[in-house]
Order: structure tokens, then sequence, then C-alpha cells
């Protein structure tokens, strides 16, 4: 199967799946702690991927019995799978990037809300992006001295900078509003 033929779920799910075989809710709880910061995918996304990747044969499932649980299914990338997604970290294609934004979709229709409410908002947004910003940094600081980790901590450090730019953001836009919230 040739890599642009596979959405960027399956390109990430293929990827999680590089590092180690493990289970669909393993997947979903690793993709949670490390790519759900910047491409979430929820577990129904995975699982519809990883029977995808299954019937195309970039990965196997086994099933394992468990004592006391269901049995599961632990997924592994094949070297079909190995070869699309190198050839897929090779491309020089990144594909279209479309974010949806909560926060700026009500701001931009704010001229309909009291300036209070649209204050709120962005001292609420000010607050999560300095805990994402102290997160991520932690996260750098943590994998500094380690040179296996050099890509996760580049990741993390993406993160401590889309946090530094939301709140520059948040520094030039508050005082805009500020007058309407002090007339109100």
């Amino acid at each position: 199967m040739n890599a642009a033929k596979l959405s960027p779920g399956a390109h990430a799910v293929l990827g999680l799946l590089s590092r180690e075989p493990t289970s669909g809710y393993e997947l979903g709880s690793l993709a949670e702690r490390t790519i759900g910061h910047f491409w979430p995918i929820t577990r129904a996304h995975i699982y519809a991927e990883l029977g995808r990747l299954e019937d195309a044969g970039l990965v196997t499932a086994t099933e394992v019995s468990q004592h006391g649980r269901p049995d599961k299914r632990v997924y592994a990338i094949t070297e079909a799978g190995e070869r699309v997604l190198d050839d897929w970290l090779a491309s020089a294609d990144l594909g279209d990037e479309r974010r949806r934004n909560p926060l700026l979709l009500k701001v931009f229709f704010g001229d309909r809300m009291s300036p209070e409410r649209l204050a709120g908002l962005l001292a609420a947004q000010r607050a999560r992006c300095e805990a994402n910003r102290a997160r991520y940094a932690a996260v750098v600081a943590e994998l500094e001295d380690d040179p296996s980790a050099v890509m996760r901590r580049a990741t993390a450090l993406y993160g401590v900078r889309c946090a530094e730019s939301q709140l520059a953001w948040l520094d030039e836009v508050e005082p805009l509003i500020a007058p309407a919230v002090r007339e109100a």
C-alpha cells in the first residue's frame, strides 16, 4: 500500500506501533500521553485505523489471553508497514494543516457577547497557556540530558514556543477589549 493513500491518523498509528507492539487500548493511552498534545486521536479512530492497516497487511494482530480479563489483540507493525511509514516520513508533503480553535471562533464572534465574558474567556485561555508552558518546559528539562530523546524534546520545545506565542497574542488582545470592559 502506498503511503499517500493512508490518512495522517493511520501514519500516526504506524509510528506509535513502530516503537513497540501494543493493544489498541494501550495505543490510545500512549497517544494521549505523547502525540495527543499536538495530534489528538480518539480510541475509536485508532481502532478503525488498526482494522484498515491490518486489512492492508501493514500491521498484524495476535490474540493474547489474559487471566481474569477478556483476551486482547496486540498489534505489531509489519515490514510493509515499516516501509510505508518510512516512505511517508521521507515525503516532503506535509499536507494541509487545519486547526480548530474554539477560542478563536468565539473571539471572531466576540462582538455578540459581553466584554466581561470575552475578558473571562481570554483570562481562562491565559491560565491554560501558562499551565501548558510550564508542563512542556518540565518535559524539555527532563529530557535535556537524554541523547535518545532529542526528537521528543524538540516536540515538547515546540509546545513551549506555541504556548509563549499564544501568551504574546493575549498580551496584545487583552488591552484591545479592556476599554470595552471598563465602559460596560
